[in-house]
């Protein structure tokens, strides 16, 4: 009996060590691919926070555009509203011409 549990203790203490091995090498790809993930998020986090700034950007040139077409519309505003207001001056007819009687002159 005492010869079977030190074998059985003696197995258990040589299995131990290859088990944790093989839980250990395990965990070490698991621990390898999770960061490759990591790294591809963020490598897409940094992609997508360039492509955001490119949008910031973009717009804020449309509000200063906007702005500009604002102020424009407002000035054109204006001149309709002094145009109507002004009066009306109705166009002269153009005077007809008159014809010059030049006389021939015979050779």
């Amino acid at each position: 009996m005492k010869k079977n549990v030190f074998i059985l203790a003696s197995l258990i203490l040589f299995l131990i060590p290859l088990l944790s091995g093989c839980e250990s090498k395990k965990l070490k790809e698991e621990n390898f691919k999770l960061k490759q993930q990591f790294d591809k998020v963020n490598e897409e986090n940094k992609s997508i926070l360039n492509e955001s700034d490119g949008y910031k950007k973009e717009i804020e040139q449309l509000k200063q555009q906007t702005v500009a077409l604002q102020n424009e519309k407002e000035k054109l505003k204006k001149e309709i509203d002094a145009l109507k207001k002004a009066p009306v001056k109705k166009a002269k007819k153009p005077e007809p011409k008159k014809k010059s009687k030049k006389k021939k002159v015979v050779n």
